[in-house]
């Protein structure tokens, strides 16, 4: 049987017309103005940088649709689903980049931390005011991820080469523009709404509709398009009144405050009733971890730890080392389910950015908005001062205080009752007074002096007036660790031990008239408020600057220098001041407590309790990667559009290489071109079977030629198959060490595309 020549097009394929062709390109002319309305709305919901981010991934998703018609009218089977599958990867791959993904993170051994990032934002999306201009990298990225992914999926979709499902296909574009669109607008409505719906309708109908409407009628389908799109845009304003049919916003407003958590951060040492049910309150981002404050209680007013309302104004806070640059630390906080008048930070405050409010003075070292309080969705960045001393750092600190802490070294007292009294100047006559208690620095070894202005002036009976009060064991007991310490560290090390020497951590301890004495001295038990209340109150009995801040625990770390703060971190602490240094944060509650549990060997653990200065080990959480990778994006845009340009060039060579040669048989082209490219081009006059006979010593080698010449001769059977190109490929590499191999992989290289058609028979 003698063979036949091929029909050139069963090859080639039939050429497409100049209409199939217009048509193709059409799907792209069609997608892209509806894509690019829909992708600067969502680019709207984050600022800045939300519509470059968008437009960026339009243009990959541009170029990779352009590819697929390439491919659609040039390849088929295999060689075209690798190739679609290449762009999906692509585009998978561009849209993370275009939205600010670090390209480090798109590397399998990063793909867990990718995960934890892109579940952290979308967690965090519910209670997200928009447009979105807090500092969370995560939040950001992960919002506009989800509009590139949905740029590109649209050019994608409506680009994929035409098949059985091509009608499924188009409709999955027209549902994925529509989502990017009303996905972004319902959040956000644009300045321009009903020019904005017009344009995004008219743009959707001719996506939808235009490649099948032909082009005679082209001109009343538009002429209908435009009719129906004014009267639309006539009767919307008025069916849009100024009240909504159903307020949506004012039903989400009662629902947060009504499920909004608040706290009272003042102490009130009985039993614990915070809400305690695990519900996140904050998302915060800091290079490293430390207690979140949202109060500084710095008045003792003789039974409990208070906010002063008098030391608003109180400037400065504390004393700034600027040889420790690391001190300073920008933190990012993202409120979910919390409704605070004041703002969270660490350390000293120092100012509040990229709020949506102003920030004014609330107390040493802390904030509030000028405005309503913040709630589910608001966010910030808060400048900070956090210093974080070495125990011989502490040690070394001296007792050169500066004036401002003064303050912080008074003791309100109880009238008490059978205690010292004094002779009132005015009248003569004996009073029984209230005293505040000014307890000199640990470096002054004068008397506390008792600031009476009902009797009369300031007098030196501070010491008698604390012995004779209800808090007299307390004073011996502070002035006798003072007397057996060295150095105010010293003396704070012994403080935190007796403070937590014997005691146990309850949520329901007792109730006393002086609670703080008696955890001390009688039951022994209490949660943070006693621990940290009492520690403070021994220090500046002592001398030592000292007040309780109150806030939350560290929280759980979620990665990226990320930490996810619930209500049962809410807790106390205490903060004691260091001359050059200034306020360092100590925890006296023990580990068992659900909040201190959080915070494992962070603040306030160990002898001391002393934070040891530490490298961080987490990237900056605020302006570090975000916004678009400009080079890496650039990067791939070049090397997309090179490979695109690669793969145009290889096909049109292919196909104008068989166009030259139409009743060349594949299979016997592909069977030289392996021979000629290992270096073993047999003789013009060898045949197929003298070929078959000088690879005989190898079975599957022979089989290869012996399945051509079937195909070629017989009709029979479909060509070689896998076994036998590896077959060849080992026959051909025989004998020629490593560089054998590889030209025999050239020569031969695996079947990833569709295998030579035989010839016609």
């Amino acid at each position: 049987m003698s063979a036949v020549a091929p029909d050139p097009r069963v090859i080639l394929g039939v050429p497409a017309t100049g209409e199939q062709v217009t048509r193709r390109a059409w799907r792209l002319v069609a997608a892209l103005p509806v894509t690019v309305i829909a992708a600067l709305q969502w680019g709207a919901l984050v600022r800045p940088g939300g519509a470059g981010s968008m437009m960026a991934a339009l243009l990959i998703g541009a170029a990779l649709g352009w590819g697929l018609l390439e491919l659609e009218a040039r390849t088929s089977g295999r060689t075209r689903a690798h190739w679609c599958a290449a762009a999906v990867l692509g585009g998978l791959v561009g849209a993370a980049l275009c939205a600010g993904v670090p390209v480090r993170d798109l590397l399998p051994d990063r793909w867990d931390v990718l995960a934890t990032g892109i579940s952290d934002g979308v967690a965090s999306i519910p209670d997200l005011l928009v447009p979105y201009r807090g500092p969370e990298v995560w939040t950001r990225r992960t919002i506009l991820l989800g509009g590139t992914a949905l740029t590109i999926a649209v050019l994608l979709l409506a680009c994929w080469p035409a098949g059985k499902r091509t009608t499924a296909l188009r409709w999955a574009a027209a549902t994925a523009v529509g989502v990017l669109y009303v996905a972004a607008v319902i959040p956000h409505t644009p300045s321009l709404p009903f020019l904005s719906g017009s344009l995004f309708a008219l743009a959707f109908l001719g996506f939808v509709r235009a490649e099948r409407i032909p082009q005679e009628q082209w001109r009343a389908g538009v002429a209908l398009a435009a009719g129906a799109l004014l009267i639309a845009v006539v009767l919307a304003p008025r069916l849009d009144g100024s009240r909504p049919w159903i307020d949506l916003q004012h039903l989400s407003e009662n629902a947060d405050r009504t499920h909004a958590e608040t706290f009272s951060w003042n102490h009130r040492y009985g039993p614990l009733d915070w809400p305690r049910t695990g519900r996140q309150m904050l998302t915060v981002s800091a290079s490293t971890p430390d207690y979140w404050k949202a109060a500084t209680l710095d008045e003792f007013d003789g039974k409990v730890w208070r906010e002063d309302a008098g030391n608003i104004f109180r400037v400065p806070d504390t004393e700034l080392d600027r040889t420790h640059p690391e001190w300073f630390q920008r933190i990012a906080v993202q409120v979910h389910g919390l409704r605070s008048d004041r703002y969270i930070g660490a350390g000293t405050l120092l100012s509040i950015a990229d709020s949506s409010t102003t920030a004014v003075p609330a107390g040493p070292g802390v904030f509030e908005p000028s405005g309503a309080p913040l709630r589910a969705g608001d966010s910030y960045v808060a400048n900070v001062y956090l210093p974080r001393p070495t125990p011989a750092e502490l040690s070394a600190a001296g007792v050169d205080y500066p004036d401002q802490v003064g303050a912080d070294l008074l003791i309100d007292l109880p009238r008490a009752a059978g205690g010292p009294s004094v002779i009132d100047s005015s009248s003569g006559r004996r009073v029984d007074a209230r005293a505040t208690i000014a307890i000199g620095t640990f470096g002054d070894p004068g008397s506390p002096v008792a600031i009476m202005p009902g009797a009369g002036g300031n007098v030196r009976i501070g010491g008698r007036l604390l012995l004779a009060s209800d808090y007299g064991r307390m004073y011996r007991l502070a002035r006798r660790l003072r007397a057996a310490s060295s150095t105010p560290y010293a003396f704070l090390r012994a403080v935190q031990s007796r403070v937590q020497q014997g005691a146990v951590y309850s949520e329901t301890p007792g109730v006393h008239r002086n609670p703080l004495d008696a955890f001390l001295f009688d039951d022994r038990q209490g949660y943070c408020q006693q621990f940290s209340g009492a520690m403070a109150l021994l220090l500046r009995m002592g001398g030592v600057p000292a007040r309780v801040a109150a806030g939350f625990a560290p929280g759980t770390p979620l990665g990226h220098g990320r930490y996810s703060v619930r209500d049962s971190d809410a807790h106390s602490w205490v903060e004691a001041y260091f001359p050059r240094i200034g306020w360092v944060t100590f925890d006296p509650t023990p580990s068992a407590s659900p909040a201190r549990s959080q915070a494992g060997d962070r603040p306030g653990d160990g002898a001391g309790g002393a934070r040891a200065q530490k490298p961080a080990t987490t990237r900056p959480a605020v302006g570090a990667d975000e916004g678009v990778h400009w080079p890496a994006l650039f990067g791939l845009l070049a090397a997309g559009a090179l490979l695109v340009l690669t793969v145009a060039v290889v096909l049109r060579a292919r196909r104008r290489r068989r166009a030259h040669r139409p009743h060349a048989d594949p299979m016997l082209e592909e069977l030289q071109r392996a021979l000629r490219r290992s270096g073993r081009e047999p003789a013009r006059a060898t045949t197929l079977q003298r070929l078959e006979s000088a690879l005989g010593s190898s079975a599957g080698a022979g089989s290869y030629v012996r399945a051509v010449r079937d195909a070629r001769f017989a009709g029979t059977g479909g060509g070689p198959t896998r076994s036998d190109r590896r077959a060849l490929r080992a026959a051909l590499a025989h004998g020629l060490g490593l560089r054998g191999r590889v030209r025999a992989w050239w020569a031969v290289p695996p079947a990833f595309g569709d295998r030579p058609r035989r010839a016609a028979s």
